[in-house]
């Protein structure tokens, strides 16, 4: 029985890994930026929505570990030294917006945490711009322990 559970997992991946990898072709076809981003988040959201989504929680911490990695290596290739230097004279313009715009950010998290059911880190990350992959890269790395198999 185990045996064709692990088939039926094996299988939704696949599938999944496909979906991404045709719909990331069809939107880079169109001319989407970050085509297969947006495509990985279309198919996790059908998955979401569909049976196959029991199946989908069970990522091995291996896995999930090497994607973070990933992540991170990729969000590092975006840092441009030149961006740095075309700023010369509007450095205390760009500290003061990026400091009132995190201190904002971190008050609205605050609040947020305080009048929902969500903790102060999930609130405070997800308020801050590009906090959402802060939240991602912080979770759990054994995830896959934390959800339970269906029965």
């Amino acid at each position: 029985m185990k045996d064709r559970r692990w088939i039926g997992i094996l299988t939704i991946w696949v599938g999944i890994i496909a979906g991404t990898l045709l719909i990331g072709t069809l939107l880079e076809g169109q001319g989407f930026p970050s085509p297969h981003l947006f495509a990985a988040l279309l198919v996790g959201i059908i998955v979401a929505f569909t049976p196959f989504n029991r199946f989908s929680n069970i990522i091995p911490s291996g896995v999930f570990t090497v994607a973070q990695a990933i992540t991170g290596v990729l969000l590092g290739t975006y840092f441009n030294p030149s961006s740095i230097a075309s700023l010369e004279n509007a450095w205390p313009i760009v500290l003061i917006v990026t400091g009132a715009t995190l201190v904002l950010s971190v008050i609205t998290g605050l609040v947020f945490a305080r009048v929902t059911n969500t903790d102060l880190a999930t609130s405070t990350l997800g308020m801050i711009a590009g906090g959402s992959a802060g939240v991602i890269a912080t979770s759990d790395d054994g995830i896959s322990k934390i959800l339970k198999e269906p029965k």
